[in-house]
């Protein structure tokens, strides 16, 4: 009722990177990381995160800051050769996807459902392992 007294405003935290801390982890590009996870996480990130903007351009733009080591360089290397996030994810899955596949191959193989868990669990990890072994 005081005119004097001005309304309180909420401040909200927007910025996509910090966001992003909570759903994508750094990719460095050795042979334990795993690519195809850390592309559907940014993917997963700005389909769940609705940010104004186009998401190709969003996933192009703030992608690269979670780039570290290896895959740094590599994205110091080809950026000029990179335009579109189609681009991006294709040359990023050629450089550091076949290290990828001997690893998926031996978890898909020694892959066991163990004693507490979950049939659901078991199901839905060997079937990623399968599609990423052989996507067809």
């Amino acid at each position: 009722n005081n005119p004097t007294i001005l309304p309180i405003q909420y401040v909200i935290n927007i910025d996509p990177l910090q966001q992003m801390k909570d759903f994508v982890k750094p990719f460095r590009g050795n042979p334990e990381d795993d690519i195809v996870k850390w592309l559907d996480d940014v993917n997963h990130f700005f389909d769940v995160v609705r940010l104004p903007g186009n998401k190709d351009d969003l996933c192009l733009q703030y992608a690269p800051a979670f780039l570290k080591n290896d895959a740094y360089r590599w994205w110091t290397e080809n950026r000029p050769l990179i335009d579109n996030w189609s681009s991006f994810q294709r040359l990023l899955l050629e450089q550091f996807n076949e290290q990828n596949e001997f690893l998926f191959e031996q978890q898909l193989n020694h892959r066991k459902q163990q004693a507490n868990e979950p049939v659901i669990k078991y199901y839905y990890d060997m079937m990623t392992l399968c599609r990423r072994c052989d996507p067809d």
